[in-house]
């Protein structure tokens, strides 16, 4: 005889054989938004802007109308000439200055020829609240930049 919930007439395995679905189904929605890059989103984007090699994409300082989602070639990320981070196809740049709507807080040029998918203040909110994994993303790289920071500030003590 098996045991079950409290009237309900189903075994007990039943209700962990479900709860352990659910759990692994939400493991791997997780997992797969984590899998997923930003370049995913924009994989078959028609409207993107090319910036030459070497070619100032904002400046320190600057307003900040736009982020920007990198497609292909890569972009340096500096504050007053000294390089805090380069990033590529699948990275963005631009966020933080979106997030806060504050002036930029570095300088972004491309190292590369790029392609970049301009994105506004109400693309980005879309993106946030109708893509979860794009949220995610957008956080592990501000995280991943901080960290990064804080490796170049704590070294320079």
């Amino acid at each position: 005889k098996s045991v079950g919930r409290a009237g309900s007439g189903r075994p007990t395995l039943f209700w962990a054989l479900r709860l352990l679905t659910r759990s692994y189904l939400l493991h791997l929605y997780l997992r797969w938004s984590l899998i997923l890059t930003t370049i995913d989103l924009f994989r078959n984007e028609k409207n993107f802007i090319t910036i030459p090699a070497g070619e100032v994409i904002f400046h320190k300082g600057g307003v900040a109308d736009y982020m920007y989602a990198v497609l292909e070639g890569e972009v340096e990320i500096s504050i007053n000439g000294k390089l805090m981070d380069t990033t590529s196809s699948g990275g963005i740049v631009g966020e933080m200055a979106l997030i806060s709507s504050t002036p930029r807080s570095a300088t972004a040029i491309a190292k590369t020829e790029c392609k970049l998918v301009v994105i506004d203040q109400n693309r980005f909110m879309f993106l946030v609240q109708q893509t979860p994994f794009f949220a995610i993303n957008v956080m592990r790289i501000m995280t991943e930049r901080i960290r990064k920071l804080d490796a170049l500030v704590l070294g320079l003590q």
